[in-house]
């Protein structure tokens, strides 16, 4: 009976069955990707292109990240985030004819700190761990194999600091709007509340590892990543105060005389935040964390 008993639980462990998270309850995750950015800034060659109408493909830049998952449940799990991306965006690439005259253009690094929710709806299956095989020599189930889907979501801080495309110093300092001068409003804040969500796949190389597949976006709570948000303020008084290279970037309009751009004028869309997008492909692995005396 002894032997017996001892048998069965050699096999049992052998499978990844319902309760197989319970020994895993740890993945951590590193991978790369693309970013893209949705603002003020550059956009389609019409006006009034809303969300993924407006992005700007060419603008697409690059994301790294590194995330520690925490099961929960079997398919719930919470994960601390970090990403470092880059973002851009250029009035330059774009045809419409007010936005292309406007010509203000940034780029910027985004460290953002995230904790998100992961519910796996589809679980990917993996089966048998050491490829046991019954006595008539067929394997008894997968091993690694199979794919899974998950939904994400949950809130973050972003970190960033807009600059010129091809050089200059932080646009958040040289007050482009006017910030702290008289009538400019208050310095904008470096950072934001992003509010973060997506959907993946999950895709098993082996028992305790695997690749994922995810495209999530982040909603912020800032219209100023761009650095571009309300009204031309007067362009003489940011020379006077902050110099030349301030005043070029507050408003570097190509064509003198047109009527789009100047004191008090729209320079961006205050009711429209900024947001941006991730799409990663990551490696996993799992950790173990049953302790010795449970595995015995």
């Amino acid at each position: 009976m002894c032997l017996l008993c001892s048998s069965f639980s050699v096999v049992a462990q052998g499978f990844l069955g319902s309760n197989a998270w319970r020994n895993n309850r740890v993945e951590l995750t590193g991978g790369l990707g693309a970013s893209n950015f949705l603002g003020d800034l550059g956009g389609r060659d019409r006006v009034a292109s809303k969300f993924y109408l407006d992005l700007e493909l060419v603008k697409t830049r690059y994301v790294a990240h590194l995330t520690y998952l925490y099961y929960l449940q079997r398919t719930i799990a919470i994960r601390p985030s970090f990403y470092f991306a880059r973002v851009t965006g250029d009035d330059a690439l774009t045809q419409e004819y007010f936005r292309h005259h406007r010509n203000l253009n940034f780029k910027s690094n985004l460290y953002e700190f995230s904790v998100t929710g992961e519910y796996q709806f589809l679980k990917e299956k993996q089966g048998n761990r050491y490829g046991i095989k019954s006595p008539t020599g067929k394997k008894l189930g997968l091993k690694g194999k199979g794919l899974g889907m998950y939904l994400t979501a949950g809130v973050g801080v972003v970190f960033f600091n807009p600059k010129r495309i091809g050089g200059g110093g932080s646009l958040r300092k040289m007050g482009t709007e006017g910030q702290g001068l008289p009538g400019g409003g208050r310095k904008y804040k470096p950072a934001t509340v992003v509010i973060p969500f997506g959907f993946g796949v999950r895709k098993s190389l082996g028992p305790n590892s695997g690749l994922k597949f995810e495209f999530s976006h982040r909603f912020t709570f800032s219209d100023y990543i761009d650095d571009v948000s309300t009204n031309y303020y007067n362009n003489d008084a940011i020379r006077a105060a902050r110099g030349n290279e301030a005043a070029a970037a507050a408003d570097p309009h190509i064509v003198d005389g047109l009527e789009n751009t100047g004191h008090g004028l729209q320079r961006g869309d205050p009711k429209d935040k900024d947001s941006y997008m991730f799409l990663t492909i990551s490696y996993f692995k799992r950790i173990r964390t049953i302790s010795k005396r449970k595995r015995r």
